[in-house]
C-alpha cells in the first residue's frame, strides 16, 4: 500500500506533509467549482506543475475534480469533448514528467442506468486512455440506490481496462449503511466483492466516520481516527475485501480544522504508516 497525502489546488498543507509527499512519492490534488452555474472551470495543469517543481522525485499524481457538477455522466451529456480534453491534458502532462497521472470521477448511476446510457462511451474513453500513463477512478458514493453491489466495481467489470479503475471511499460505505439502517460490517458483506475489489480497486479514500454516521451529522464525515485501535479495525476491513496490494493507493483524506499545518492529516498518515508495518 501506498500512503498519498491529499491537498487542494492551492497545495495548502504540502509543507506540513512534505516528509510524507517525497517518502511516498504521490498526492492527491483536491480542485474546487468557481462557478456553480459552469462546467468549463477546471483547470489542473498549474497546481501539477507546482508540486512537480516542488517534488521532482514524485511518481503519482491524482487529480480529484469540484465535488459538484463533474458526475462522469453529466460531463457525457453535457459535453463529451470537456473529458477528452481534461484527459489529453493529462497525458501530455503524465508524458512531460514521466509520472502516472490520476483522474476521479464520480457517478449518481446505478448500474442499469449506465447500461442503458454512458457504457459504450465509457469504453470508448478507456480506448482513448490505452497505453498512456492516466487513469480514470471512479468513486464510490453515498445517496446511491445501492444495495447488494457497488456500481464502481460493476462498471470496471464491464469495461475491463487498466486505465479505468475503482476508487474507495470508506466513509461513503457507512454513510451507505447508515441510509439502509445496518451496522456496517453487514451491509459491507453484500456491497462489495472481494475478487472484484482486488481486480480493480486501484484508490482508497481513507478516513474515519464518527459514531458510524458520516451522513445525518456531516461534521462525522471524513475525521481522523481517534484511536489507533480504531484505524486498524477499519484498515483491516478494507483488506479483508482484498486491498492489500502494493500499489494500491491510500490517500488520508481527512476534514479538519486546521488546513495549513493539517494536524488530522498527517496523524492518519502516521496511523496508516504503522498500519502497514504491522504488514510486512
Amino acid at each position: 500500500m501506498k500512503i498519498h497525502p491529499k491537498t487542494n489546488e492551492f497545495l495548502e498543507g504540502i509543507e506540513a506533509m512534505s516528509q510524507y509527499i517525497e517518502e511516498e512519492k504521490g498526492v492527491e490534488i483536491q480542485y474546487f467549482a468557481k462557478d456553480e452555474e459552469k462546467l468549463v472551470d477546471f483547470e489542473a495543469e498549474k497546481p501539477i506543475r507546482r508540486l512537480m517543481q516542488k517534488f521532482p522525485a514524485l511518481e503519482e499524481i491524482t487529480v480529484h475534480p469540484p465535488l459538484s457538477g463533474y458526475d462522469i455522466e453529466l460531463l457525457l451529456y453535457k459535453n463529451k469533448d470537456l473529458i477528452y480534453s481534461e484527459l489529453k491534458q493529462l497525458i501530455d502532462l503524465a508524458n512531460e514528467y514521466g509520472i502516472k497521472i490520476n483522474i476521479i470521477y464520480h457517478t449518481e448511476f446505478i448500474m442499469k442506468k449506465h447500461k442503458l446510457t454512458t457504457l459504450e462511451d465509457i469504453k470508448e474513453i478507456a480506448e482513448f486512455l490505452k497505453g498512456t500513463k492516466v487513469t480514470i477512478f471512479l468513486e464510490n458514493l453515498f445517496m446511491m440506490r445501492e444495495r447488494y453491489s457497488c456500481t464502481v466495481l460493476d462498471l470496471c467489470e464491464q469495461i475491463d481496462s487498466p486505465n479505468i479503475r475503482a476508487c474507495i471511499d470508506i466513509c461513503h460505505i457507512y454513510c451507505q449503511a447508515k441510509i439502509w439502517h445496518e451496522p456496517m460490517k453487514e451491509f459491507i458483506k453484500k456491497y462489495l466483492d472481494k475478487e472484484k475489489c482486488k481486480k480493480y480497486v486501484a484508490h482508497i479514500h481513507f478516513s474515519s466516520t464518527i459514531n458510524d454516521d458520516g451522513y445525518i451529522d456531516r461534521k462525522t464525515h471524513g475525521r481522523k481516527h481517534e484511536t489507533s485501535e480504531k484505524l486498524f479495525e477499519d484498515a483491516n476491513i478494507l483488506c479483508e475485501y482484498g486491498m492489500t496490494a502494493k500499489d494500491i493507493n491510500w490517500v488520508t483524506e481527512v476534514s479538519e480544522e486546521d488546513y495549513v499545518l493539517r494536524p488530522d492529516q498527517i496523524s492518519e498518515i502516521v496511523g496508516l504508516k504503522k498500519y502497514r508495518e504491522s504488514l510486512a
